[in-house]
């Protein structure tokens, strides 16, 4: 868009290696798939989110990406199954030669003076997968969320999720739910150790103390996988359903305070407004008590389902 009304006399190509826009958010199907961060935040300055929900899901944020594109025009300038193989710069000519593959039958070279790429973090083909021994013997399906498999029925069967960062924060709204239901089988929970270090061990409270499963919070090699399993089968055999930290080194029970209070401070700057940090709040840390040490202002946070205050130490906020 800005191209097209900042530099007409310039031409550009857009490539999309798949055959459809919206990248992550048309890719994964995985339950509970949304944002991690705001999407007033996130969202086009010149089509701004305008959605009641700040945290969007999937389906939103697809909706939001074909609707910009089609508003101005974009796509229709994007060319799809267009897989870039190789980049070569030449100084000589001060140009960049990428190398493309089309519908992965013809090959095709384009040069062009500036380089823009968009390809992410990760591959959509290969994702990161550890290895955990005895993993090839399991009766049951083990697969990565980036390929959820469609229909899976997992209601009634004990399940483990092995989660890390956003992806385990967006699948645990959808867990509460799973967990609500009286056909569900499930034995218990390892948490995910990069959020648990903001967050701590106390939002995953409700697994244990409502639904009496178990929870550890675990690393991510393998190791600290394997010795999460085995904290979870203990608390099986003895009968107790308890939230315990395997992450030790990493992760401690309060989180970090600093970033809870950059929160806390956030939500006072902002208020309550749409573009303040209340649906985020709501959504992501649903149920959760924190102290705040160092406010004399702010005693604590208290997050409901249903809404959400500063609580000063004198209770007059």
């Amino acid at each position: 868009m800005h191209l097209s009304k900042n530099c007409p006399d310039r031409s550009f190509a857009i490539l999309e290696g798949r055959d459809a826009i919206g990248g992550t958010w048309d890719l994964f199907r995985y339950p509970g798939i949304r944002s991690d961060s705001d999407m007033h935040t996130l969202g086009f300055a010149f089509k701004p989110w305008t959605h009641e929900k700040s945290i969007a899901d999937a389906p939103a944020i697809l909706d939001y990406l074909h609707e910009t594109a089609s508003e101005y025009g974009i796509e229709k300038l994007i060319r799809y199954n267009h897989r870039v193989t190789r980049i070569e710069w030449d100084s000589a000519t001060a140009r960049w030669t990428v190398t493309v593959r089309k519908d992965d039958t013809e090959t095709l070279q384009m040069q062009c003076r500036f380089l823009y790429m968009c390809t992410g973090y990760y591959s959509y083909t290969d994702p990161y997968q550890p290895e955990f021994p005895g993993r090839d013997t399991f009766k049951g399906p083990v697969f990565h969320p980036q390929f959820w498999p469609e229909g899976l029925d997992y209601k009634g069967k004990s399940t483990v999720v092995i989660g890390s960062g956003a992806t385990a924060v967006t699948i645990i709204p959808a867990i509460r739910a799973i967990l609500d239901s009286p056909d569900l089988k499930l034995d218990g929970f390892i948490g995910p150790g990069h959020v648990s270090t903001v967050i701590g061990l106390r939002p995953y409270g409700f697994i244990a103390r409502d639904h009496g499963k178990p929870v550890v919070v675990s690393g991510f090699e393998p190791l600290d996988v394997l010795q999460g399993a085995q904290m979870i089968l203990r608390q099986l055999a003895e009968g107790r359903s308890e939230v315990e930290n395997q992450y030790m080194r990493v992760v401690r029970e309060q989180g970090n305070p600093l970033a809870l209070e950059a929160i806390a401070e956030q939500a006072l700057r902002r208020g309550t407004g749409a573009r303040g940090l209340r649906a985020i709040l709501e959504e992501v840390l649903l149920n959760t008590m924190y102290e705040l040490p160092g406010r004399s202002d702010v005693g604590s946070v208290m997050i409901d389902a249903e809404t959400v205050r500063l609580a000063s130490a004198d209770a007059s906020l």
